[in-house]
This record gives structure tokens, sequence and C-alpha cells, in this order.
């Protein structure tokens, strides 16, 4: 069986803010919509959605160890930054750095429309993880899914090998200050193996359509009988 092994420069993060699976436990929305569910059961119930779910079963998450506070000034260029705990004069802060730095509008924004509500400077968190990805395998880092937090996306990428697991997030509040929690999802993983795909683009013919229709009614009328 493939193992990914996270590995962490700091043992406190590694007891209280591990690497872990998704769960829709991580999710305050999610709650939400249960509890809202359960007093109308006669609604179409989104939190039995086989791709919400899937998801939200499937890969892990980085969350934060500490709060970040993000302060922004509407120039949509720049921004400043603090943490509580000064992670470059920690332990191995020689290695990882400090918690949160950037990459300038010169290396993706000068190229790359972000859009109107993305800051053109990305904001690096540089966590204290590294990961070992196994040989035939990628590792996919992209944005949280379905997230409670709007105020960043993280960006996506395939990693291989050896790397660290630093974050770069598409920061959408351009003017004020805002704190993101510790404990709250940064970044989205998905273990994905190196193989060769093909594909086709066909119509469905009579038989598959009667066959689809069939099973739509039988959908309705078993939501009707419910």
């Amino acid at each position: 069986m493939a193992k990914v092994i996270f590995k962490c420069f700091l043992k406190e993060v590694k007891d209280k803010f591990p690497i872990q699976k998704i769960s829709s436990k991580d999710f305050k929305w999610f709650d939400r919509m249960n509890k809202f569910y359960q007093d109308n059961p006669r609604k179409v119930q989104t939190n039995k959605c086989p791709g919400i779910l899937s998801t939200l079963q499937t890969g892990w998450i980085q969350k934060t160890y500490q709060p970040i506070t993000i302060t922004t000034n509407g120039d949509k260029k720049t921004f400043s930054w603090h943490t509580p705990y000064n992670q470059k004069k920690g332990e191995n802060g020689f290695l990882i750095d400090n918690y949160v730095s950037s990459h300038e509008y010169d290396q993706l924004a000068k190229f790359k429309n972000l859009g109107d509500s993305v800051l053109d400077t990305v904001i690096k968190i540089q966590s204290p993880w590294r990961v070992i990805i196994p040989k035939d395998y990628y590792l996919l880092s992209t944005a949280i899914p379905y997230n409670d937090d709007v105020n960043f996306t993280a960006a996506t990428g395939l990693l291989m090998g050896e790397n660290f697991l630093n974050v770069q997030l598409f920061w959408h509040k351009l003017k004020g200050d805002y704190t993101i929690p510790s404990g709250t999802p940064l970044c989205y993983y998905l273990l994905i193996k190196k193989e060769k795909f093909d594909s086709e683009i066909s119509m469905l013919n009579n038989e598959e359509i009667d066959i689809i229709k069939q099973d739509q009614i039988n959908f309705f009328n078993k939501k009707l009988k419910s």
C-alpha cells in the first residue's frame, strides 16, 4: 500500500495540529446544514450529496497552528502580518524561517490577472511540515473544498518526491485587518497515482437513455414515498 509521510519540525505542532484526514466535522457550515435538515426533513438534503461527501472524506488538510493577522491597506499589493509566536527564532527556525512571507507582483500577478478582488502579492505560509511522497504518485496541493473561510484561497500545485509543505494563499480582503484563527484549514492534499489515461467522446444511445430515465423515475418515486 502506498504511504505518504508527513514530517514536522515542531513537536507541539505535530501533537496539537497534525496534518490529518479531512472530515465534514472540520466545517461549521456542514454542522449548520445538518441541524437545518433535522428540522426540515422534506427539503432536498445537500448533506447527502455524494460528490460533496466523498470530497470531505478523502485526502488530508493542513491547519494553522497559531493565529495569523494579515493587514492590507487597499493598494492591492502590500500587506503586513503578525503572529504571536516567532517561528524564525524558535526551534529549527533557521530552516523554516518566518511563518509568513510572500511572492511579489513580478512572480505571478504581472503575468496572470488574479482578479479585482485578490491581492497581487501572494501570501506564503512557510509551514513547519515536510512531506515524503511515494515514487509513483503526485500529491495534489489545492484550496480547501467548501471552506468556511472566504478571505483566502490556497493555490494549486502537484508535488513529487520530498518537499516543504508551504502554502501559497490568494488573499481576498484588500483593505483592513483579518485574523486566521489557529486550527483553521489552510489547504487540501490528495494523493494521485501517476498513470496515463485515455478518453473517448460519444453520444448516448437509446438504450442508455432509457436506463437513465428509469433511474430518475425510481429516484423521484422513492422521494415521494419518503
